[in-house]
């Protein structure tokens, strides 16, 4: 018997309300689980549109240098370790959420023991989680919206030469291109994003299935990305 909780003085309707709540709890979990696996695939959709732009846009005056370190700390990346890094903060809510679902988010009980469970353990549990991952979606989020940011600023200052003519790197080659496609110029820019496709867990696979890091590279660059399951929503829903 919980020594913290007040007497049960109606034990049918305290089983029936702790029930009730821990409903809530279980759907307020999975809409945090169903909103966490949106997170990576916006951010690979934000790592084509800064990777996209010229190495001088991202020096850009138009952006705070505090923005600009944010933006080259979750996207200039080259391995595993260091995307694990990015995600490190999301890993451990995400943990914690299985932890809470798996131990207690259980409906038996009597109802001292319910109400232990949903008032003591989860319900102080849960708002504090819930806490911690809105504060990291506010934050993981403003650094992937200003990929888009710098991307427009790139196309529109930073992407046609003295000559009026387009120069941005990514524009694509096909004659004599190994993968059928390149890009214009496969120089700072092309081997920055190279090394971040490297260091996705999905190109990690396709490298050990026989796949070139090259080749997943030009598909993520070029080709539709609604076809590797990537969504277009930069905000969480």
């Amino acid at each position: 018997m919980c020594h913290l909780c007040p007497p049960v003085q109606d034990p049918a309707n305290t089983i029936q309300t702790c029930r009730m709540v821990l409903k809530n709890f279980s759907n307020a979990i999975e809409e945090t689980l169903r909103v966490a696996n949106t997170v990576e695939d916006d951010y690979r959709e934000a790592g084509v549109l800064y990777h996209s732009t010229q190495m001088s846009a991202r020096e850009s005056p138009d952006v705070s240098e505090e923005r600009l370190v944010a933006l080259k700390n979750l996207f200039d990346i080259s391995s595993i370790d260091e995307y694990h890094a990015v995600f490190s903060k999301l890993e451990d809510i995400m943990n914690t959420v299985f932890d809470m679902r798996d131990k207690h988010l259980r409906y038996s009980g009597t109802a001292e023991e319910l109400q232990h469970r949903v008032f003591k353990d989860l319900q102080p549990a849960i708002l504090a989680l819930d806490v911690e991952f809105q504060a990291f979606l506010k934050s993981f989020y403003e650094v992937l919206v200003d990929a888009r940011v710098l991307n427009n600023i790139s196309s529109m200052q930073y992407e046609i030469d003295e000559n009026g003519r387009p120069c941005s790197w990514n524009r694509p080659y096909t004659v004599g291109a190994e993968y059928g496609i390149a890009p214009q110029n496969e120089g700072e820019e092309w081997e920055k994003f190279r090394a971040w496709v490297s260091s996705l867990p999905e190109t990690q696979r396709a490298v050990e299935i026989g796949r070139a890091v090259d080749a997943v590279a030009l598909e993520l660059l070029y080709f539709d990305p609604e076809a590797l399951d990537y969504t277009t929503n930069l905000n969480p829903a």
